[in-house]
């Protein structure tokens, strides 16, 4: 089974869903203003990686943001809950908590 139909298989983590620890969910990223910061809060929580730099960052495997509104990622919170991992086109970007900051709000 390719990537994606497994992928196809993991349930869609609802906006309002705790994401348990070890238990994959799908979720629409939004790469508008790239995927450095995680712009939707997951378990009361804002999220950023530590890979790339500036807004508009986004992993060469995900392809270009230009009119990409988002990419569907499959998210997995560590065991210690310490770390969310998004995963797409088999790559994955590891990400941590985090405060929002002023430059997090994009236009």
């Amino acid at each position: 089974m390719a990537n994606d139909e497994v992928a196809a298989t993991i349930p869609m983590l609802r906006p309002d869903e705790v994401l348990r620890r070890n238990e994959p969910h799908r979720w629409d990223l939004s790469t508008h203003c790239g995927v450095a910061f995680f712009s939707y809060r997951i378990n009361d929580t804002w999220w950023r990686t530590a890979e790339g730099a500036g807004q508009s960052w986004m992993p060469k495997e995900w392809g270009p943001i230009n009119g990409t509104p988002s990419v569907p990622v499959v998210l997995e919170l560590s065991g210690a809950g310490d770390e969310l991992t998004a995963t797409y086109a088999g790559r994955s970007v590891i990400y941590a908590p985090t405060e929002l900051t002023e430059e997090d709000l994009c236009a």
